[in-house]
């Protein structure tokens, strides 16, 4: 019988990509103001380069995410077909809502509020991803614990966010 270390990593029972629970995605990326997602982004690009051996840029990736979310998508949907993972990721939607969600913050006074949702779009491609790795391995772990470190994020991030809501929605007037 061959053991898990033996076998090329595609064929290991071992966590796919990077499973996190729901509540703590939304919660780490509204709180980063998005930076929780480009993480999110480079640990998941850099899990497709290790597994496929290439150089993938992850960094770059991540950095350019609403314009290679596409690519990774694709990428997700063709490893979920490659192990029999029925489910559909609507590529296309997703990409395009994120994109445009990333251009809403440029939107002047409250509108720019919008862009708080970012989350919405890789939710669903996190959603994806937790579900293909328990269909692939019903025992797999998912990183659903708060850390101190994501801890002392929410606090500052929270103290941070409310202060920018409140002073995206006061009038100018009370700004002066």
């Amino acid at each position: 019988m061959e053991s898990d270390a033996a076998k090329p990593a595609s064929e290991s029972a071992e966590t796919m990509l990077f499973p996190v629970s729901p509540l703590k995605f939304v919660v780490m990326d509204v709180v980063t103001f998005g930076f929780y997602g480009l993480y999110w982004a480079y640990k998941n690009w850099r899990w497709f380069e290790r597994e496929t051996n290439k150089k993938a840029g992850p960094i770059v990736y991540a950095i350019f995410l609403p314009v290679s979310l596409f690519d990774l998508c694709q990428k997700l949907r063709d490893l979920g077909w490659q192990k029999g993972f029925q489910k559909q990721l609507p590529i296309f939607p997703i990409a395009a809502a994120f994109f445009l969600l990333n251009a809403s913050g440029r939107i002047p006074n409250a509108l720019c509020l919008i862009s708080l949702f970012t989350f919405v779009p890789l939710l669903i491609v996190q959603l994806y991803i937790n579900d293909l790795n328990k269909t692939v391995n019903a025992n797999f772990e998912m990183n659903s614990k708060f850390t101190p470190l994501n801890w002392v994020g929410i606090v500052i991030g929270g103290i941070w966010l409310v202060m920018c809501i409140i002073g995206t929605l006061l009038p100018p007037e009370a700004l002066k």
